[in-house]
């Protein structure tokens, strides 16, 4: 995923859990930080993998979620994520929309 406001701002999903962020338009990345458990994936043929949003407004921010009952948001560009699943109990998240 990128950021729609500024285009250098890149993001990308692992497979073992965690996120990656470029503010250069992928020439370096760099490692996200979460002290908790990172949302995950399946491997199942239905391959359904972990959401990435970005905010249409601020480019610092961005939205992470997937199996697990995590939302994870940014405020920082992808630097530090924290947990936002307060009252949220769902077994995967699938979909991201952000207005």
């Amino acid at each position: 995923a990128y950021s729609k406001i500024n285009t250098n701002r890149w993001y990308v999903g692992l497979k073992n859990g965690g996120l990656m962020f470029s503010a250069n338009g992928g020439q370096n990345f760099s490692t996200s930080n979460y002290s908790g458990p990172w949302p995950g994936q399946d491997d199942s043929h239905r391959k359904r993998r972990t959401v990435i949003a970005t905010s249409p407004i601020d480019e610092s921010t961005v939205y992470f979620a997937g199996k697990g009952n995590l939302f994870l948001e940014s405020k920082d560009g992808g630097l530090n994520f924290t947990n936002k699943n307060t009252g949220l109990n769902v077994a995967r998240i699938t979909d991201l929309a952000v207005s």
